[in-house]
């Protein structure tokens, strides 16, 4: 939240949003309903947190031997770091504007039990397009499918 105030565009976003929710000046309860309402506020929280990440480093430790993509092989008990700010940077994942702040630039189709995200990333002629109708796999995938091996 700490970048909002650089990005005016979103800031009116959610200004609008929170208004429309609460269009009466003055003190008043806000329900836990109210909040998952706040479907925009929500994507501003999210991609703060994806660029600049509360925890930058992961630590996990292998519950099993695991074979990577690439073909390394992690043994069982190993200790391994996570780069939670490199991933979340990564062109690869986030496309060509993987560092630059923007809440449009995906959608939370569907949290899970992790509250994951499905991405939807943006198209080349502008549009939005769901990664996984078309057929490819999205590198965040083949990561997560990797760290889920991890405890």
């Amino acid at each position: 939240m700490n970048r909002l105030p650089l990005f005016p565009e979103y800031q009116e976003k959610a200004f609008e949003e929170i208004l429309a929710l609460f269009p009466h000046i003055g003190y008043f309860e806000v329900s836990n309903a109210d909040t998952q309402q706040m479907v925009y506020l929500d994507l501003i929280l999210n991609e703060s947190m994806r660029v600049i990440p509360p925890v930058p480093l992961l630590a996990r430790q292998t519950s099993q031997d695991m074979k990577l993509s690439n073909g390394v092989v992690i043994l069982k008990g190993l200790q391994i770091l996570i780069n939670l700010f490199h991933l979340h940077r990564s062109k690869e994942i986030w496309g060509s504007d993987a560092e630059t702040f923007n809440p449009d630039s995906f959608l939370p189709f569907l949290k899970g039990i992790r509250n994951c995200l499905v991405l939807i990333k943006r198209g080349q002629s502008g549009g939005i397009s769901n990664t996984q109708d078309s057929g490819g796999e999205c590198g965040a995938h083949q990561v997560l499918d990797e760290l889920h091996e991890f405890n």
